[in-house]
């Protein structure tokens, strides 16, 4: 066996050494360094004010509402026309001309005014009178189919207004002349008109066997007896 002496090169103590070198180093590069971060804030931009056109009309004033309603316009009912007796001679009255001087000589007996009716053909009187002293005027009056008519007038009752106005039901107002009535229907059938009933000066004319436009038209028609 050949053995050679003298120095020898210390290879495993240089390797060794880089390896150690290497270990160091790659500790150093192996090691984790810490990352920087960097944060970069940008403001944001602030608008410009822009130009806002200002309106220079005026608005319209709100209407203000009231507490106290505005009144609606009173509307006030027409009153029921009513045909209107003027005062007319004793020749108006009817049906015969006897039935004339009668009216006539009654209205002078009298101080308050007398009414007499003036009828179409086919009416006659059944009978009637007047008395200056006990100042009453009464008079009956016949048509056609049976039909009738009878006027009082002035005192020809006094007692009181229910005893004098007798009738069913009371209908509404109707024209005695020129004066105004309670219009009636009667319990017996027909129609009365009663004026001042109850009184010394009061009016009554009733009609049976007639419809109810024409008892009204009968006293509507009624003529005021002028004085000779």
């Amino acid at each position: 066996m050949l053995v050679k002496r003298g120095w020898t090169r210390p290879v495993g103590l240089v390797g060794a050494a880089i390896v150690v070198g290497l270990v160091v180093a790659g500790c150093a590069f192996g090691k984790t360094q810490p990352t920087p971060i960097y944060i970069i804030w940008t403001p944001a931009p602030t608008p410009s004010p822009s130009a806002t056109p200002v309106s220079t009309t005026t608005p319209a004033p709100l209407p203000t509402l009231s507490d106290t309603p505005t009144p609606e316009p009173s509307v006030e009912p027409s009153p029921t026309a009513m045909p209107v007796a003027t005062t007319a001679p004793y020749t108006t009255c009817t049906p015969s001309a006897a039935d004339k001087s009668f009216w006539a000589e009654a209205s002078a007996a009298v101080s308050w005014d007398v009414y007499c009716p003036v009828l179409p053909s086919g009416w006659g009187v059944a009978g009637g009178g007047y008395d200056g002293s006990a100042d009453t005027v009464n008079m009956t009056f016949t048509g056609p189919d049976g039909a009738t008519l009878a006027i009082d007038e002035g005192a020809f009752c006094t007692s009181d207004a229910a005893t004098c106005s007798p009738h069913e039901s009371v209908v509404g107002a109707a024209g005695f002349g020129d004066l105004i009535g309670s219009l009636d229907a009667l319990s017996g059938g027909g129609f009365a008109v009663y004026v001042d009933p109850g009184t010394t000066r009061g009016y009554a004319l009733t009609g049976l066997g007639m419809s109810q436009e024409s008892f009204v038209t009968f006293a509507a028609t009624l003529v005021k007896v002028a004085k000779s």
